[in-house]
């Protein structure tokens, strides 16, 4: 035991909570749910030496929206680190939200990854081989592939990318419990904001132009695609991912 009266990683007022770890071969990411704002939980971080130094002692702010975030979970992500945690800073219902932190502490790219319905929960994270990354959680699940649950089930992700999320909005109609499936037809809402959408699949090819209104899919191949909708005003792109079913 080489630190028997223990590391102080965060002395700051309030309670800290639900620590995450990212060893490395130099420093360490720590990740806490930390409630030193008094009316709401944050996330916060700090990066620890191989020799137990704290570098960041008034911490790092990772997410300090104006609401509940906790449980967070880390994993590294080429020269950055990865942090996802659980947010309810939506009215409706908890997401999982993500950002990155490089090794100066700097945090960056920070917004939703997963915003189906219901309510998500308890993230966790894995790297695969190479740069893959998998994301699971705790979520609701109504009705999916033609069966009804309605219950909490437990979801996975592929490389999970903060700001581009899963979400049961207007863009694809979804079934009870914001499942991600479709059936034969794939609706999108008209928009005035949208110059033009697309249907990607898991390669990124297109393999369908679409149009507001009824798009018949029966002819694609069961799997998972990704719906692609410029945005003319903002020159942006919203994509959300659909499982197209028999």
């Amino acid at each position: 035991m080489l630190d028997t009266a223990g590391i102080a990683i965060s002395t700051a007022a309030g309670s800290q909570s639900s620590p995450a770890i990212l060893l490395g071969g130099g420093n360490s990411l720590v990740a806490w749910t930390d409630g030193r704002s008094g009316t709401s939980h944050d996330i916060y971080g700090a990066r620890v030496t191989p020799a137990g130094v704290v570098l960041d002692t008034a911490g790092i702010a990772i997410s300090t929206s104006a609401v509940d975030q906790d449980h967070p979970a880390i994993v590294s992500q080429g020269a950055n680190s990865l942090v996802v945690w659980e947010d309810g800073r939506s009215s409706e219902s908890t997401d999982i939200y993500a950002a990155r932190v490089t090794s100066a502490g700097i945090v960056f790219d920070s917004g939703p990854v997963v915003r189906q319905g219901g309510g998500q929960y308890h993230p966790a994270l894995t790297r695969g081989a190479g740069n893959q990354l998998f994301l699971v959680y705790q979520g609701w699940v109504g009705t999916a592939g033609g069966k009804t649950y309605n219950t909490q089930r437990i979801w996975g992700k592929m490389d999970p990318k903060p700001a581009i999320a899963e979400t049961p909005e207007s863009e694809v109609r979804m079934t009870s419990g914001g499942a991600t499936v479709v059936r034969g037809v794939l609706f999108l809402a008209a928009r005035a904001s949208s110059s033009a959408s697309c249907l990607l699949d898991v390669s990124g090819r297109k393999v369908l132009d679409l149009h507001p209104g009824a798009n018949d899919v029966r002819g694609l191949s069961p799997g998972v695609y990704f719906v692609r909708e410029a945005q003319a005003q903002t020159q942006t792109q919203a994509v959300h991912k659909v499982v197209v079913t028999r």
